[in-house]
Parts: structure tokens; C-alpha cells; sequence
């Protein structure tokens, strides 16, 4: 299965597993994923800056560093970072889809073929298939679009704003 990740400032392809099945969880095959212009598109950039100009806009960062250097010393604490910052992030929050597989022992306000739309930092990736917590999922009504369905997250956080 292919999903989307970033790392120094670049947006990369990559092939994974497909999500394993565990309690409470649903299966969603992703028909579209929203990108936020503004949340994605800066982590992407700011994950290409200098280690200085990241530790001026991620001053709580650099506090648990430090607290990190205290703790274990510099050359293990250097080593986490270091290893940190190059590995891959996912990326994605918003997305819309058709339910694919299910815990069936757990959730039954769901079933196979429905179509969903979630929205979830950590789970709802730019994935083919993602694997969310039912608390994260609602069903789309027949008269919407999944396109539409798929931008749930970027709508509940201008609501809420």
C-alpha cells in the first residue's frame, strides 16, 4: 500500500503494510484525503529548515532537549535527535472513504461499504488505507460527496475556532 510522508522538506511516496485490524478500530479504504494548506504545507517546509531556525519556532522542543541532555547526557541524547530528524513523518488529517473491515466484536453502529469520513491527527494519513478508532469516524449521507466528505477535520476546526 502506498503513503505519504515527509522528511527535510521533501514530500515522499513510500510503500507500507497495510493497517492491521485491532479492538475498536475500523478499516477504511481512503477515496480522498484533504491536504491543509496551512498545517501540512508549513510542517513540510519548516522540516527542511535549519536546526536553528527550528529551535526559535519550537521553543517547547528545545526545553524537553534539554531535559533530555540532563537526563541520559549529551551523546545518547544527540543520537535520539539526530535520529528524529531524519526519520520519515506521516502526514494527513482529513479524509473520506468506504469501510473495508471492521472489529466486529466492538462496533456495530458500522458496517462493510459504508462511507465515512474521519478525521484524525495520527490516524486519517494521505494513505490507501488507514486504520482509525471508531470515536474518529462518521457516516457521510447519501447526498453528500466523498471529495466534500473528505475536508471533515479543516470544517470542525474552523467550527470550533
Amino acid at each position: 500500500m502506498k503513503q505519504i510522508f515527509f522528511r527535510k522538506g521533501q514530500v515522499i511516496l513510500e510503500e507500507v503494510p497495510c493497517p492491521t485490524l485491532t479492538n475498536n478500530r475500523i478499516i477504511i479504504k481512503t477515496k480522498y484525503s484533504a491536504i491543509s494548506t496551512e498545517t501540512e504545507i508549513s510542517s513540510i517546509r519548516s522540516s527542511g529548515g535549519s536546526l536553528l531556525k527550528k529551535a526559535k519556532n519550537q521553543t517547547e522542543k528545545v526545553k524537553k532537549s534539554i531535559e533530555l541532555i540532563k537526563k541520559i547526557g549529551i551523546n545518547n541524547a544527540l543520537t535520539i535527535i539526530s535520529n528524529n530528524l531524519v526519520e520519515l513523518s506521516p502526514i494527513g488529517y482529513s479524509l473520506a472513504g468506504v469501510v473495508e473491515d471492521l472489529d466486529y466484536e466492538n462496533i456495530n453502529e458500522f458496517k462493510v461499504g459504508d462511507r465515512v469520513a474521519d478525521a484524525g491527527n495520527q490516524y486519517a494519513y494521505h494513505a490507501e488505507k488507514v486504520a482509525v478508532p471508531k470515536s474518529l469516524v462518521v457516516k457521510i449521507p447519501p447526498n453528500v460527496f466523498l471529495e466534500e466528505a473528505s475536508r471533515v477535520a479543516i470544517g470542525a476546526i474552523a467550527l470550533q475556532g
